[in-house]
């Protein structure tokens, strides 16, 4: 049984073995999907086009131009998501911006959530979910 899971495993996704030490733009291929870690701060640089300068996890899945990911920064577990914006140029992008999920830790205010990179947003009276939207 573990033979058939390694099976699977294997042709699916990509599991990484050591620390990414590549831009994250270059990860849009088919041959990119899988998950990565990414254990420095140090590492973790606007310059790699990582969302937030922190240690964490990223998630490279199959989308509808190629693939999206999602990073999770380690110590708050603050997510992002992002993909292609149109067809895998073979180097790149396109990529979307990166746009947080809104969490207890995450950076968007919590008044009212108006931050223009976050996934979800709340418009209207807080009474009033009818007026609440996406």
């Amino acid at each position: 049984m573990d033979a058939k899971f390694a099976d699977v495993d294997n042709r699916n996704f990509t599991r990484a073995t050591v620390a990414l030490s590549v831009d994250l733009n270059t990860l849009g291929s088919n041959s990119s999907y899988g998950f990565y870690s990414q254990p420095s701060n140090a590492n973790a640089t606007t310059a790699n086009h990582y969302p937030i300068n922190q240690a964490g996890s990223l998630q490279v899945t199959q989308s509808a131009h190629g693939c999206q990911q999602e990073y999770t920064s380690f110590y708050y577990g603050r997510k992002f998501v992002r993909g292609l914006s149109d067809a895998w140029n073979g180097k790149d992008g396109p990529w979307g911006d990166w746009k947080e999920i809104w969490s207890d830790n995450s950076a968007i205010s919590t008044n009212k959530l108006t931050d223009t990179n976050a996934v979800f947003k709340f418009r209207g009276t807080p009474t009033d979910l009818n007026t609440a939207i996406l």
